[in-house]
């Protein structure tokens, strides 16, 4: 059973190896941050307060892929969402609001891990693999960017992702 074990967790190391690499060759070009994230939420409940345009360059699949992540979450959690984007400091600054249960404070950091989920009891059918926050910080990691949660201070989450724009 160890065996199986060991076989398991290097599939799983050789697998993320596989998506982080995957993820640093797509072509990095340049994008209207503004238009990806109204493209992808227009036929979402979400509220969004965005700019007309904020210009980027970087992996729009990637990209994509971390907005729809971030926004799948708080739509799973909470009832309503709230999107905001700006330019701050040198920065993209995409955050994600929800209404929703939160994190416990010692879970916050842990679920950036593969395969961890807060919610245990839920099943894998509903509950998501606990892979959408490893790639939303890969692809973060890979625009030389950071992700934070943070629980805000009336219930919900609070998911803020900064991206260098140079």
């Amino acid at each position: 059973m160890l065996n199986d074990l060991d076989e398991m967790e290097s599939m799983i190391s050789s697998t993320l190896k596989f998506a982080r690499d995957d993820a640093a060759n797509e072509l990095i070009e340049p994008l209207d941050f503004a238009q990806l994230v109204k493209n992808l939420t227009e036929n979402l409940d979400v509220t969004c307060r965005l700019p007309d345009t904020l210009a980027f360059v970087g992996r729009p699949l990637g990209l994509k892929r971390l907005v729809g992540n971030l926004v799948g979450n708080a739509q799973g959690f909470g009832t309503k969402v709230e999107i905001e984007l700006s330019e701050k400091d040198g920065c993209l600054e995409l955050v994600v609001l929800d209404d929703g249960p939160g994190i416990p404070d010692d879970m916050i950091e842990r679920v950036f891990d593969p395969f961890v989920r807060v919610e245990n009891s839920r099943s894998r059918d509903t509950g998501g693999t606990g892979l959408g926050l490893v790639a939303v910080k890969m692809v973060a990691q890979a625009h030389g960017g950071t992700v934070e949660l943070s629980n805000r201070k009336n219930g919900g989450l609070r998911a803020t992702v900064r991206l260098p724009l140079s």
